[in-house]
This record gives structure tokens, sequence and C-alpha cells, in this order.
């Protein structure tokens, strides 16, 4: 019923087919956030991809990293990709998908 992806990096691997199509919706209710750190070399948003990206997925930016020491050590840099699951707007955001 729903997709959470963090960091996701497809975008490195499609950007040379046309076009560029995600996976279809599974059902009605299907859903996909997909959370991304704008300082992730890794982690991208996925809706400037193409329209059906942008159709099926929902971009939501975070600062990954948390707690004081993240923000000043890794969430302005590439680590920043491993801060992923310390940062509580994400974690946060899988918890309400979990719970329904």
């Amino acid at each position: 019923r729903h997709l959470c992806t963090t960091g996701c990096n497809i975008p490195i691997f499609v950007a040379g087919h046309d076009p560029i199509v995600p996976i279809t919706r599974p059902n009605p209710d299907f859903t996909w956030h997909n959370l991304y750190d704008k300082d992730d070399v890794l982690g991208w948003p996925l809706g400037p991809l193409s329209e059906a990206y942008a159709d099926l997925v929902r971009d939501i930016p975070v600062r990954a990293g948390g707690g004081i020491l993240g923000r000043l050590l890794t969430s302005w840099n590439p680590l920043s990709h491993g801060g992923y699951w310390t940062n509580r707007s994400v974690l946060e955001d899988v918890a309400r998908a979990v719970r329904g």
C-alpha cells in the first residue's frame, strides 16, 4: 500500500532511458513517498524524471542527520546519505505510513 524511499538513487540508473517510466501503480490506494536531502549526492527527487513519476511519487525534502551534532557534521554534505534513519521527520513519515 505504501512505498517509502530514502536517499533514492533511481535517477542515476534511468537517466539514459527514453522514456523514463516508473512502476505501475499496483492499486488505487498506493502511495510513494520519496524522502531526500538536497545535499545528498546519492538521494534525488523523482518527480522531475518524467510526468509519470511526478504523478506517482510525492518528493519530500528533508535535512538528513539527526540532532545538533548530526546537523553540524553531516546534514550539509554527502555524509547526509547515512542520516535518514536518525531524522525525526523521516521517522514520523514512515510511522504514519505503517499506522495507515
